[in-house]
């Protein structure tokens, strides 16, 4: 079944017709049914009526080009389609968009070049009664719009290469362009761009990962192209001792020695992190050498850098130390101990240390004292090299130096007599002399190689015996003479005892003194004095003693019911009495000696028998309950032997 259109008719109604088919085997052409097979009866002759078509005005471009065809006069979107009859004719035309034709970041350039039936751009075509399709042919090439540019764009300095053309200033900040489809292209960005000196600009990488200098891809679309830039700030890696020219500095993997290894300037990216190393001792010679405290980032030892955020030094902090020797002489002392700065060292450790001392430091040293060797022989100190005690602290430390503890190496000597009952003689040791007990037995500690006066007296005269000196330990029979000390030694001064006579005449004495005023003083006359001798077989040393006064009191002033009684042994009568050396008092006796009583009443001889003479003068009360009668006064006259 087929529709038409009647072609005399405006009222558009539609007409069928029924078309007969060819007749069977034996039938006619006329479709009457005569060929033997059903039909339909045709209507022969002319028709009036055409048949209905579709035609499509179409182009080959992009469908996002509008305005591309005309149809009859009639501006179409393609594609288009109409319905025609046969017969018709039909104004097609190639439509003429802007040229170029702009979407987006996309142009296109146009040319038509033909319709597909041949036929010019606008030309009439005559559809048939099948569907036919009209294509307007075009070629067609497409620019994309690209930028080339820099990121971040704080920077007027450096310049952008495009294609071989510098832009520099502003103008390298971001340029663009339209380029061809396939088209490739150079681009070049400066490796520095600086700002200014504490912070510049340098070249990371391109958008599309080629290097500094590169070429592009094809260009297939549209592209930005970035020059990516990251800040750089300038660091210092140095050592904090100029003078440190020894020794390394590594940074991230270059090692700077010696003289390089004092100042490096160099510019790191923002955030980024490096590694710092720097030698631990430097080593100037065999006693001087600087040694690593810290970084100033805060770090003790080697390590990898805080993100950088700004310009930066780094330093080194190094100190400069002295090789200083702490040693005892001599060095075969090697018992007891020494502290340094608190870490104590014994024995033979202590006989020499070594210490890296900081400059301008100081430092606490002890040395024991004495050292022992064992029970006779010891090291005693003496003195520090820089004169200073046992324990002190150094001056502060400048140079290498060598802080020595001297000690005395020494021996124990004893000294002694035999018999200890003789403790009434005395020893002297040097410029020491020792009396009484203290004679007896000594123990002295004397330096090696010394030499020591050793002297003894004799006889010793105790009160009842006398020692006499018979020799020494020693075969020496001096009583003096001197020791040199090479060893432990026991020098015995032997002694043989034997009694002591002791014996005294005293003159038959009595002295008269006859009427005093009060308060009068009465001196011995020549006639007068009493005479005392000694009888005994030994040196003796004579006491007095008041042992009777009546009712007054003997003191060494003048009083009521008050006396002083004084006396003097000498040759000749004496001008003065000593108001404190000279008085008598009451028992225990006052002994004579080379203050008391005089110069000649002690260590008097005996043989010959020594013979003195003994003053008296008496100083009267200055008032009594007696005022007239008679006074006896008595004291005693003593020996003792001498302690000599």
């Amino acid at each position: 079944i087929k529709i038409f259109y009647s072609s005399d008719s405006y009222t558009n109604n539609a007409a069928i017709n029924i078309e007969g088919g060819n007749g069977g085997a034996g039938g006619d052409s006329n479709g009457d049914g005569s060929d033997g097979s059903p039909g339909c009866n045709g209507s022969p002759g002319t028709y009036s009526q055409r048949e209905i078509g579709a035609m499509v005005v179409t182009t080959d471009l992009p469908p996002e080009i509008p305005d591309s065809i005309w149809v009859n006069e009639i501006k179409r979107a393609a594609p288009y389609q109409i319905s025609v009859i046969p017969g018709d004719s039909i104004l097609i035309a190639a439509g003429y968009p802007p040229n170029p034709y702009t979407i987006d970041d996309t142009k296109y350039h146009l040319l038509f070049l033909s319709w597909d039936d041949g036929g010019d751009s606008a030309h009439w075509v005559h559809p048939v009664t099948d569907d036919t399709t009209f294509i307007a042919h075009y070629t067609y090439s497409r620019q994309f719009f690209c930028v080339v540019k820099k990121d971040p764009i704080v920077d007027t300095v450096g310049t952008l290469a495009v294609d071989g053309f510098d832009y520099t200033g502003a103008e390298s900040d971001s340029q663009s362009f339209w380029w061809d489809e396939g088209s490739v292209h150079d681009l070049s960005a400066s490796e520095v761009d600086s700002v200014d000196n504490t912070r510049k600009w340098h070249f990371n990488n391109w958008s599309d990962g080629g290097t500094r200098n590169h070429t592009t891809a094809p260009i297939t679309a549209p592209e930005t192209f970035t020059a990516y830039y990251i800040a750089q700030f300038p660091v210092t890696v140095q050592k904090s001792e100029p003078a440190d020219t020894f020794g390394f500095f590594v940074v991230d993997v270059d090692t700077f020695r010696t003289t390089a290894s004092t100042f490096q300037r160099f510019w790191w990216d923002s955030a980024s992190f490096h590694g710092l190393m720097a030698s631990e001792i430097d080593t100037i010679d065999l006693f001087n050498r600087y040694e690593l405290i810290n970084y100033s980032d805060g770090f003790d030892t080697a390590h990898i850098t805080a993100p950088l955020i700004g310009p930066t030094d780094y330093i080194a902090n190094y100190r400069r130390y002295h090789r200083c020797a702490i040693r005892k002489s001599p060095s075969l002392n090697t018992y007891g101990f020494m502290v340094i700065d608190g870490d104590t060292v014994l024995g033979a450790a202590s006989v020499e240390q070594a210490r890296w001392w900081g400059h301008g430091s100081s430092h606490d040293v002890t040395a024991s004292t004495p050292d022992t060797v064992d029970s006779v022989e010891i090291y005693e100190f003496d003195i520090w090299s820089d004169g200073l005690p046992p324990s002190h602290t150094t001056a502060a430390i400048d140079t290498p130096c060598t802080l020595t503890a001297y000690y005395k190496h020494k021996f124990r000597v004893i000294i002694q007599k035999e018999p200890v009952a003789d403790s009434c003689g005395w020893l002297a040791l040097d410029s020491d002399t020792l009396w009484g007990a203290e004679s007896v037995f000594q123990t002295r500690w004397w330096e090696y190689g010394s030499l020591h006066n050793l002297a003894i007296s004799t006889p010793d005269l105790c009160v009842d015996s006398i020692y006499n000196f018979t020799g020494w330990s020693e075969p020496i029979m001096d009583t003096s003479f001197i020791v040199n000390i090479q060893g432990d030694t026991t020098f015995i001064a032997f002694y043989v005892g034997e009694s002591s006579i002791i014996s005294i005449w005293v003159s038959d004495t009595i002295w008269d003194i006859d009427t005093l005023e009060i308060a009068e003083v009465r001196t011995m006359t020549p006639g007068e004095l009493i005479r005392v001798a000694n009888l005994s077989n030994t040196y003796i040393d004579l006491g007095l003693a008041i042992i009777e006064s009546a009712d007054w009191l003997a003191t060494n002033y003048q009083g009521f019911d008050r006396f002083s009684l004084r006396a003097r042994f000498q040759e000749s009568q004496p001008v003065t009495f000593s108001p404190s050396n000279d008085i008598l008092d009451y028992a225990p006796h006052i002994w004579s000696s080379a203050t008391k009583f005089g110069p000649e009443g002690f260590d008097m001889g005996f043989s010959p028998p020594d013979t003195v003479n003994m003053w008296l003068q008496f100083w009267a009360p200055t008032a009594s309950d007696t005022a007239y009668g008679e006074k006896t006064i008595i004291f005693n006259v003593l020996a003792r032997p001498t302690v000599r």
